[in-house]
């Protein structure tokens, strides 16, 4: 084994580690014979053999290296040999250096160990050596993570058989493959504190078989490895539908075969499970236009990434219990995923690559020292062949973001996303920011869904209303703010029906500010201070509403002017009580004429208080 082993253009070495009295040098089994330029610090015995020297007849042998971070005062490599020979070949491990950052030994499945050197006698099917790695070491601070990289050489290893990298965690049960293939990779990743983390690197000489579990009705499937067979009826007996997605013209269509780095939608009859059998799929990297793709990953648990960076807009995965989707961070063997792209970019799926070291996709989560207030309706539809739940989040934070709703189902019986007032969307998540007294969201309902016959159906939409906090909702219908409220305060119930046949029904959700500027009394907001809030919709035609608050009783007057100052409506000048009021105008003057496109300006005045704001006017 060697601590502190420096190769220089493949054949200068230099020892720089004085930990060991004893230092075996290992080079490249195809390095020319010649001589090396070795220096040493402080070493007593070196030996210099080449890979193939730890062999016994025919079999092969892979050094497997960790390079950790540097440090002047403390060893920064290790190295471990795993192989197979005509005979069984064993070292031990010596003991710990005094200082390091990194640290490897070789146990076997008995849990006997540490060695540096785990040779198997040949004659099997399969082998599993244990690799023990801290990739933080000795060195402070503890607190910090430290990083290790394992590298070999797949040259070294048997062309015939597959070779697989599991990643076993910290206690030894973990069972998480992060390289599914070694052959086609070079390295791996490995952080944490100080403490051992555990790894089997796997050799097997047979196909390889992988178990998929499926559940009756609809499911996101893809192909964990590259089958010899890739028609859906030899690969999934007894399928009742399957559809693909094409990229290009953005629809569903139905599909007879199943191709590996592809997303899939399959509906089965009954629970069931399919082994299916091939090449293990170490990688998908696809070149994909912006918008949404229906992908499926490698054969190991990978997080997503692309390149450039920052062009992953969104990942759904889909609950076959709950029937809806849900936010993925990570992608499963043998799952299908809808990604979303900004840009053009290319999505890379490859195991060996850490999670915790790409930034895949935002995730919006709130913690103790977040301004925030995040709320969740939730649409229940009918029990049928098909998706039946469908979750939207509003809320305001101190920056606003968005996440993209996912496609819809081949078959659901509800569908809820929403939009903003220029009808950018459909979203998923609208987190506004916060300083702005009055919010609206746009809420977009299918009760019905596209399951056949199309007769009338509900959905309930539902909600929490401890998250409101002591900010004020309503509900009311449609999309301009002109709609019939049907619920004033949606903190005195916690659930609203919505009945239709297969099409979108429009809401308006208002959020009213109470934390702020304003008190909650007997179910109304009386605002601290005056406000103007800003019209909605805006741009709008052919109406916008204005809201405004006072916290007193007092004469108020609101006027419209165009973009000359000259006045062109007076919309009220009376007398209001304290609270918050909303004013519609419909686009006319003080004749009753429509006035022309433009941009308009409205002025409130109470009492000491006048404030003006820009609206849009289009035809």
């Amino acid at each position: 084994m060697v601590r502190g082993l420096t190769v220089i253009e493949g054949i200068d070495i230099v020892v720089t580690s004085p930990t060991y009295a004893e230092v075996t040098i290992v080079i490249p089994a195809d390095s020319p014979t010649g001589l090396y330029d070795i220096e040493v610090e402080d070493v007593g015995i070196i030996t210099v053999v080449k890979a193939s020297d730890f062999m016994v007849g025919e079999g092969w042998a892979m050094t497997i290296h960790a390079e950790g971070e540097y440090d002047i005062y403390a060893s920064h490599t290790a190295d471990v040999t795993v192989g197979v020979s005509e005979q069984e070949i064993v070292d031990d491990a010596p003991p710990s250096p005094v200082g390091y950052t990194v640290l490897m030994t070789l146990y076997k499945p008995d849990n006997t160990g540490p060695f540096i050197r785990d040779i198997r006698e040949g004659g099997a099917d399969g082998y599993r050596w244990i690799i023990c790695i801290d990739p933080h070491g000795t060195v402070p601070p503890p607190v910090t993570e430290g990083c290790a990289t394992m590298s070999w050489d797949p040259a070294d290893l048997d062309s015939d058989s597959y070779y697989r990298l599991i990643d076993l965690g910290l206690d030894g049960n973990g069972n998480d493959v992060v390289v599914a293939d070694m052959r086609s990779t070079t390295e791996y990743e490995v952080c944490g504190l100080d403490q051992s983390h555990y790894f089997a690197m796997v050799s097997w000489s047979a196909e390889y078989c992988f178990d998929v579990e499926l559940t009756a009705g609809w499911q996101l499937v893809s192909l964990p490895l590259i089958p010899d067979n890739n028609e859906v009826a030899t690969l999934f007996p007894g399928y009742l539908a399957a559809w693909g997605y094409d990229d290009v013209s953005r629809q569903y269509e139905q599909v007879t075969e199943f191709y590996p780095c592809e997303g899939y939608w399959l509906k089965m009859e009954s629970d069931m499970t399919v082994t299916i059998c091939g090449q293990p799929l170490a990688d998908c990297i696809n070149a994909l236009s912006a918008g949404w793709h229906l992908v499926g990953g490698a054969n190991c648990h990978l997080t997503p990434r692309t390149d450039p960076l920052e062009c992953l807009a969104a990942v759904w995965g889909y609950n076959t219990v709950t029937k809806a989707y849900e936010q993925a961070t990570e992608f499963e063997p043998s799952v299908g995923y809808w990604v979303m792209l900004n840009n053009e970019c290319d999505l890379i799926l490859e195991c060996g690559i850490k999670a915790s070291r790409w930034s895949s996709v935002h995730l919006f989560t709130q913690t103790a020292d977040t301004p925030s207030r995040r709320i969740t309706l939730r649409a229940i539809g009918e029990d049928l062949d098909g998706t039946r739940r469908c979750d939207v989040v509003i809320g305001v934070d101190s920056i606003a973001h968005t996440y993209w709703a996912a496609p819809s189902p081949p078959a659901y019986s509800v569908s809820m996303t929403l939009y903003q007032s220029n009808w950018s969307g459909p979203y998923y998540e609208d987190i506004r920011q916060t300083g702005f007294d009055t919010n609206h969201w746009i809420i977009a309902i299918n009760p019905h869904g596209n399951i056949n016959p199309p007769d009338v159906r509900s959905a309930t939409i539902s909600w929490d209303p401890s998250e409101f906090g002591d900010d004020f909702y309503t509900l009311r219908e449609g999309f301009d703010g002109t709609g019939q409220v049907v619920l004033e305060d949606m903190s005195t119930v916690t659930e609203y029906e919505v009945t239709g046949t297969n099409g979108q029904y429009y809401f308006t959700l208002t959020r009213i500010s109470g934390q702020a500027t304003g008190i909650a009394i007997e179910g109304t907001i009386v605002p601290l201070t005056y406000r103007l809030d800003y019209c909605y919709p805006n741009p709008f035609n052919p109406t916008t509403q204005i809201e405004f608050g006072i916290p007193t009783a007092n004469q108020v007057k609101l006027e419209i002017h165009n973009i000359t100052g000259q006045k062109v409506a007076t919309l009220v000048d009376r007398q209001f009580e304290a609270g918050n009021h909303v004013i519609q105008w419909d686009g006319k003057d003080t004749n009753g004429q429509p006035v022309a496109s433009g941009i308009y300006f409205y002025r409130l005045q109470a009492g000491d208080f006048a404030e003006t704001k820009k609206m849009l006017y289009l035809k």
